[in-house]
């Protein structure tokens, strides 16, 4: 899957001439996230962060949690995804499941294998 992004590219930190758009393409080795991978993997993922922020703010606005606070994500960092059923308050299954389903579905898509 190819990883497209805006950089912007300047002589200066004060003199920016303009914003490209810059695509690198699958090398092959790049790791594919799962349950296993930390939360900060998902967080940090082009494709996963969108994915696991959203799920981290609906579950702050649902019960009213912390979970969405700067310093409580400090502390899930090194969390794999599938330990957030702790939580959240939801069934592992379940948790799992969605990221892995929304993961694969935004993948595909990124890579034009729908």
């Amino acid at each position: 899957m190819a990883f497209t992004d805006l950089h912007e590219v300047a002589t200066s930190s004060r003199n920016i001439a303009g914003t490209v758009q810059v695509t690198l393409p699958d090398d092959g080795k790049t790791l594919q996230l799962d349950e296993w991978s930390t939360y900060a993997e998902w967080r940090d993922d082009p494709i996963g962060g969108p994915i696991i922020g959203n799920l981290m703010r609906a579950a702050a606005e649902q019960d009213g949690s912390a979970l969405d606070d700067p310093t409580m994500q400090l502390f899930m960092q090194s969390m794999p995804i599938n330990s957030l059923s702790m939580m959240l308050g939801m069934s592992n299954d379940e948790i799992v499941s969605s990221l892995m389903g929304k993961y694969r579905e935004e993948a595909a898509a990124a890579s034009g294998n729908k």
